[in-house]
């Protein structure tokens, strides 16, 4: 495969849920449980459009879409606890070719940097908890922004922290909400197709991958 970022290409933005890590799964069953506990269900292709989104404003959504009479913060906390409960208790392990592509970039003097919507809470627990902070230079949570993805906030603030302009940024998404953020960010993209991330469209994505390992053929 002959590169397609090569050039002018100084760092790779990973988002987090879906790329890193397979969270998603575990994601969709704390969702699942509390509507349960509620009364209430959605379909995959309701869960499939608050991938890559703040939990917050999924829960604001379903405060409206069911007239509960509780407040999404409340919502936010007890699902972003049970989450890391989940993370915390089971075996997960970073997704399949992650390692070897974080050494790929590293080798290439590539800066690093996490952007996703999950909080700053979250992404440290998952960066410690699997020994690969060394690798980034830091990372933007959605606590740092005002609007998250699909918004381009997340990814032109670690563009200014990283001192780059959009164009000398790839990002890598495994979300539609993630790739329209990248492309509103004027940054090119890499949509990552999990298939544990449910049915995303990746389309507007420069170029889709289906494993991770692809990825240090088009990145050089």
């Amino acid at each position: 495969m002959n590169p397609l970022f090569s050039g002018e290409c100084e760092a790779i933005l990973f988002d987090m849920d879906g790329v890193i890590i397979d969270s998603e799964p575990i994601c969709r069953e704390v969702v699942d449980e509390m509507l349960h506990e509620r009364g209430v269900a959605i379909t995959a292709d309701i869960h499939n459009t608050y991938v890559g989104q703040k939990t917050s404003v999924m829960w604001k959504d379903f405060i409206l879409r069911f007239a509960w009479q509780e407040d999404y913060r409340s919502l936010t906390e007890e699902s972003d606890h049970r989450y890391l409960t989940y993370i915390e208790e089971r075996s997960l392990a970073p997704i399949a070719g992650i390692l070897d592509l974080l050494e790929h970039f590293q080798s290439l003097h590539k800066k690093m940097i996490v952007a996703s919507s999950a909080t700053g809470y979250n992404i440290r627990l998952v960066l410690d908890k699997f020994g690969i902070s060394k690798y980034f230079t830091g990372y933007v949570s959605s606590d740092e922004v005002k609007q998250a993805k699909p918004n381009p906030d997340i990814f032109l603030l670690a563009a200014e922290r990283l001192g780059l302009k959009a164009h000398q940024c790839v990002v890598i998404e495994d979300s539609h909400n993630g790739i329209l953020a990248a492309q509103a960010a004027g940054m090119q993209s890499i949509g990552y197709q999990n298939v544990n991330s449910g049915k995303q469209d990746l389309s507007q994505a420069t170029v889709v991958v289906n494993a991770l390992y692809e990825i240090k053929d088009i990145v050089c």
